[in-house]
């Protein structure tokens, strides 16, 4: 008799699929609290789910007039920022169901979004129009700082208290910049193709690219060997498609794991051990690209979001 794999986490089954997208779901998250999460795409509409149970869909944000292509949470879970193709930024406030804010100061595409964790409310953006620009979500009439680049930005992230904006471009190169100040620190360079996705944890901050790799960077203000030294591994296996869709990337809780989709045949969902480099989890089950992934913040369960409209949740094994 075949033995019953032991369950992980609480989810009502080891692999759990929401529906009800009209179109690709380009971006996921988990909520901080951990018991709902967040997707968004070319429907343009922001689904609320419930993690446990059947994952009902409690409810949808309409506002945005083309597709959205990157949301975040904020610490408390309280409020949720995205970015569109249609060139604004908004922010919700998820309890009463209403959009806050819209920022449009924006006169092309915006790629990408992320928040500070720790500090001023920060919210940093990124767009075709190759400028980062960075808003106390208090008072997000104006830009705090603006950072101008050369190419469009694809992928942003911030540290953990905000003192740090990373900005990666169509070049395959991340500029990072002092906050409050227009000056680049230094420059992480390796990447050969677009980079199309970032994620800070911590000392260290986690890249994907159309070049078929993922690189994990030392962030920490001195690293031995200098700048040039900042590469600290190179993880490799997953595909980037011909759709060029920006596939997203995402650090473990505790760093243990790293993963991202891929557009390969079949769509798979890597993860790899981050000590080892080695692919732990291939996950079957996506039948188009798998554009965003996310780790619950508990670390047992992990979500997937794809251009077939679904997204799926599962669970670790360990």
């Amino acid at each position: 008799s075949q033995v019953a794999r032991a369950r992980t986490s609480d989810l009502e089954a080891p692999v759990m699929m929401l529906t009800g997208h009209q179109a690709e779901v380009l971006c996921l998250e988990f909520s901080p609290m951990g018991n709902t999460l967040a997707s968004a795409g070319v429907d343009k509409m922001i689904y609320i789910w419930n993690v446990y149970g059947q994952c009902p869909n409690l409810h949808r944000f309409k506002g945005h007039t083309n597709a959205i292509l990157q949301l975040k949470y904020n610490t408390s879970g309280s409020q949720i920022y995205t970015v569109s193709a249609d060139k604004t930024a908004c922010i919700w406030d998820v309890e009463n169901q209403v959009r806050l804010k819209k920022i449009s100061h924006s006169k092309e595409i915006l790629n990408t979004c992320a928040v500070s964790k720790t500090g001023t409310p920060f919210l940093l953006t990124g767009g075709d129009d190759c400028m980062g620009r960075l808003y106390d979500v208090r008072t997000p009439k104006y830009a705090v700082q603006e950072y101008e680049g050369v190419f469009p930005v694809t992928a942003c992230g911030l540290s953990e208290s905000g003192d740090q904006v990373f900005l990666a471009d169509t070049s395959g190169e991340i500029q990072v910049w002092e906050s409050r100040k227009e000056q680049v620190l230094y420059t992480l360079a390796g990447h050969q193709n677009i980079v199309t996705g970032l994620d800070v944890r911590g000392d260290y901050i986690l890249s994907n690219s159309q070049d078929n790799t993922m690189r994990m960077w030392d962030i920490r203000p001195f690293v031995a060997g200098g700048d040039t030294a900042r590469c600290t591994k190179i993880f490799s296996g997953h595909e980037h498609g011909a759709d060029q869709n920006l596939l997203r990337c995402a650090f473990h809780p505790d760093s243990t794991y790293v993963s991202c989709g891929s557009a390969g045949n079949p769509p798979t969902h890597f993860i790899w051990r981050t000590s080892s480099k080695q692919v732990e989890y291939q996950l079957p089950g996506h039948k188009a690209t798998i554009n965003d992934v996310a780790f619950h913040p508990g670390g047992q369960i992990f979500g997937s979001a794809s251009s077939d409209k679904t997204i799926y949740l599962g669970e670790m094994q360990e």
